[in-house]
This record gives C-alpha cells, sequence and structure tokens, in this order.
C-alpha cells in the first residue's frame, strides 16, 4: 500500500440511532485521524447503531472501533457479512479497507443480557502500530512481541498467547481472498472475517487467554503471504460505567417463590447468542432440566437462561416457567430469524416443450392446470390400486 494512497484516505461515518419507542437519527462526520471523543452509549433507549463508512476516491484506510459489550458486524454494499465478532474479551478492532473498497454498513449492537454497552468509533490512516521486531526465523506460536511473515498453502493454524489486557494481534494480507478466525481452547470463536478485495488487514486487543489463530485461503490450490504480529496497543479509554450482563437468578430450590426457573420439555433445546435462529447456536439443554430464567424478548417468544457460568436465549415455545415470572425484564433486543424459502418446481405440461423452452418450465401460454388435476387424480387412482394389490 503506497504512501500516497495512505495520505489520501479519508471517509464519512454516519450513525443512525436504533431508538426503543421512536424512530430518531443523528449525524457525524469523521475525517482521518479525527476521533469521537464521547463514546457512545447503547441501552434500552438505543440499543444499536449502524454506521455507514464510506471510502474516499477508492483509498485505503481503517476503522477503529473501541468496545465493551458490544456484537459487531460489517457488511459490504451487497450486503455480505465481511467481519462479525461478539464476545466481550475483544475490546477494540480495527478493520482496514482495502483500496477500491465499497462503501460498508458496520452495526453494533449490546451482547444478549447486557443492558449497558459503550462503543467508540475513529477514523485512521493505517491499522495500529506494533513496535516489535522481525521474526529472524519461522515461528510456530505467537506468544511475544514479534512479526513475522507466513505462507498460506492453502491454510494455517497458530497458537496466540496474550498475556495482559493491552495485547493486540494483528494480520495483513496482500492477495487473494481468506477466511480469518479467532478461537479460544475450548472452540469459541471470538470473530470471524473474510479478506480480500474490501478488508485486507485486521487488529485486536483482546483479554489475556491462549487462542488459535486460523487462517485459509478460499482457493485451496493457491498460495498467499501474510504478515503477522502479536504486540502492545494503548490502553481502552472507555470509562467504566459498570457494564456488566445482567445477573441470571440462581436457582435456589429452597424458596422457589423467589426465582423464575424452566423447565425443558422437549429432547433438546437450541441455546443461542440472541432471540432468534439468526444468531450464533451456542450449545443444547435437554429435556427435564431447569434453568434459571433472566428475562423475555420484546415478543415474548425467547427466555433468557442461565447455561453454565453464562446467559443464552431459548425458545419460549421449549420451556414450561415456574415461580416468581410474573416480573421478568424484557430485553429490548432485536429479534432476528432465518428465513429459507424453497422455490416450486412447476410440472412440465404435456405433450413435451417446444424446441427452445426449458426443461421443467411452462410454455409460455401458461400451465394447463385441469390437465394437471386429470393427471394427478389418474396417479392417485393407480396408487391406490396398487396398494390394493399389495
Amino acid at each position: 500500500m503506497s504512501r500516497k494512497s495512505i495520505n489520501r484516505w479519508k471517509f464519512i461515518v454516519m450513525f443512525v440511532g436504533v431508538f426503543a419507542a421512536v424512530g430518531l437519527a443523528s449525524g457525524l462526520q469523521l475525517q482521518a485521524q479525527s476521533s469521537s471523543d464521547t463514546p457512545i452509549v447503547l441501552n434500552d433507549q438505543s440499543p444499536s447503531i449502524d454506521a455507514v463508512i464510506k471510502p474516499d476516491k477508492g483509498a485505503s484506510g481503517a476503522i477503529s472501533i473501541e468496545l465493551q459489550n458490544v456484537l459487531i458486524r460489517l457488511t459490504n454494499d451487497k450486503d455480505v457479512l465481511t467481519f462479525s465478532a461478539a464476545d466481550p474479551r475483544i475490546t477494540m478492532i480495527s478493520i482496514q479497507l482495502a483500496e477500491g473498497a465499497s462503501a460498508q454498513t458496520l452495526h453494533v449492537e449490546r451482547l444478549p443480557g447486557v443492558q449497558v454497552a459503550q462503543v467508540k468509533l475513529s477514523a485512521q490512516t493505517t491499522l495500529p502500530d506494533t513496535t516489535v521486531s522481525p521474526a529472524q526465523a519461522p515461528i510456530s506460536t505467537l506468544n511475544e512481541p514479534v512479526m513475522a511473515k507466513m505462507i498460506l498453502d492453502p491454510a494455517l493454524s497458530l497458537p496466540v498467547t496474550t498475556t495482559n489486557a493491552n495485547n493486540m494481534v494483528r494480520v495483513e494480507f496482500s492477495q487473494g481472498q481468506q477466511t480469518v478466525q479467532l478461537v479460544d481452547t475450548k472452540g469459541a470463536v471470538l470473530f470471524n472475517a473474510t479478506t480480500g478485495s474490501q478488508i485486507n488487514g485486521l487488529a485486536l486487543r483482546v483479554s489475556p487467554g491462549e487462542y488459535s489463530l486460523n487462517v485459509a485461503n478460499d482457493d485451496k490450490s493457491a498460495k498467499a503471504e501474510m504478515l503477522v504480529a502479536l504486540g502492545s496497543t494503548t490502553p481502552t479509554t472507555l470509562t467504566d460505567q459498570s457494564v456488566q450482563p445482567t445477573a441470571v437468578p440462581v436457582v435456589d430450590n429452597s424458596s422457589p417463590s423467589v426465582a423464575c426457573t424452566a423447565s425443558v420439555h422437549v429432547n433438546a433445546a437450541t441455546l443461542r447468542s440472541g432471540p432468534g435462529t439468526g444468531y450464533t447456536t451456542t450449545g443444547f439443554v435437554t429435556q427435564n432440566n431447569l434453568v434459571a430464567v433472566g428475562g423475555l424478548n420484546r415478543e415474548h417468544n425467547w427466555t433468557l437462561v442461565q447455561s453454565g457460568d453464562t446467559s443464552a436465549w431459548v425458545p419460549t415455545s421449549a420451556i414450561a416457567l415456574s415461580g416468581n415470572c410474573t416480573t421478568l425484564t424484557v430485553y429490548d433486543i432485536p429479534t432476528r430469524d432465518l428465513s429459507l424459502q424453497v422455490p416450486s418446481v412447476a410440472k412440465p405440461s404435456a405433450p413435451a416443450a417446444p424446441v427452445g423452452a426449458v426443461s421443467g418450465q411452462p410454455s409460455s401460454g401458461g400451465v394447463d392446470h385441469e390437465k394437471h388435476d386429470s393427471e394427478d387424480k389418474n396417479e392417485h387412482q393407480k396408487s391406490q390400486g396398487e396398494k390394493g394389490d399389495d
């Protein structure tokens, strides 16, 4: 990336606040190397924001995001998801857009079960600096401040250890398209990204722990070079506003009237990170298990429950509530469901379609419904006769 193109970078970020009762909007413009000094607070009145990021004249640049208990989704102008993260261990994300990248939409909202969250956005020319020495030999693990070039042929899984809250993992790519993930030792994915024509670099400040950086070329037959580094960056500038996930009541069998609990009455209920089938699956809870209840979504068709040491969402239809459940908290978190539409296939009409017609599609004259009804009836009678023969 040339210095000239870096200096040409600028973009505009427009925020649209999503309010609980009324649809108000506010605008904010950010120029290169400027930032919003005031964090954006996400609460019941404003649970999420959408930021439209517009690169100027095809130049490259970066959007830096400080976050506290929020989930992030970045989509391009074709509504294709290019980056997603939903883990409180990530406290900063910097995404470098490639030269010629299209306008991107950044969606930010609270993590499930969180009452108040914060986010701060700023425009940067490049990813944050990583003051480290180049590796003198190929590395097999990333556990000290170092920067190294690595070859994807076509994939690698690199163990990463962060030792303090300011550690930053950084990756950059020069060619091809890759899928990038940071995964903890239990298999939980902290972020997922697709690099290429839209994104060519990422940097994340992540809590101390052991992780695995998994990178793979989308073209399995190709090789690609990547730059990977582990360093430190500035501490968070977000002040403590007691941003903690909402506590889920602990089941107390000696005082069942105090807590609201739920019993699973299906074979296995799916647990998700948010209210809806569009959120990530986090696990399952089996039949007759008793779980503590912490609240409901707006439509009351998803219930927040305690699953181990964390909270998750389960379909209300899969559980039976008991105890003191009349004053449950209602969370203003969008319900997102996957919608799969199965296309219908028209039966071919007889005689055969004329030359030039597509097999299995009706001719320009339309479908002969009376003929289809007659054929269906004959098929039914034939089927009944065959059953009688059996």
